[in-house]
């Protein structure tokens, strides 16, 4: 089991779903007091993401045409511990791996021109959420992957963290 953590539209069909599956049975484990910390030390879990990338999940499943009636059990997952996940392995172990995924990147890919919006955003009440304009792509020499983006209420390029960014166009 595990949380890709990356931006689910990168994900094939399979890999999606299962995701999603998976994110019910670390939520059932928990919730029962199983122990999770293997998935924490390897990378493959942070609980305190779980409840958002599932709804981030559920989104894109939506936006595919795909049926979702199973929503995830509300638990207290303070106690669990933290872990982080390597999205950038992730990313890269998907795209060598999985032909579907590999796809969908490139279907996903940012380029100049692209709308976009960092769906972990926090937006106060009644906040509307940012939308920006790729302007310069991912500089493929340099491990950092950012791309320039001009927010619509700003007047300079802020580089972000591809794997914080949703293209929202096309």
């Amino acid at each position: 089991m595990r949380q890709w953590g990356i931006n689910p539209a990168f994900l094939c069909r399979k890999h999606l779903l299962d995701e999603h599956a998976e994110h019910h049975a670390f939520v059932n484990d928990i919730a029962k007091g199983v122990d999770v910390s293997r998935y924490l030390s390897a990378g493959r879990l942070n609980p305190k993401t779980l409840h958002k990338r599932h709804d981030r999940l559920v989104a894109e499943m939506k936006k595919r045409g795909y049926d979702h009636c199973t929503p995830l059990s509300r638990i207290d997952v303070s106690h669990v511990g933290h872990g982080k996940i390597n999205t950038t392995l992730n990313i890269e172990m998907l795209r060598r791996s999985c032909k579907g995924c590999a796809k969908q990147m490139e279907k996903t890919i940012m380029k100049p021109g692209d709308l976009v919006i960092m769906p972990g955003e926090s937006i106060s009440p009644g906040g509307v959420p940012s939308v920006g304009l790729i302007v310069e792509p991912v500089n493929p020499l340099t491990k950092k992957k950012r791309v320039g983006v001009l927010w619509a209420d700003s007047e300079q390029v802020d580089f972000e963290p591809v794997d914080w960014l949703e293209v929202v166009n096309g």
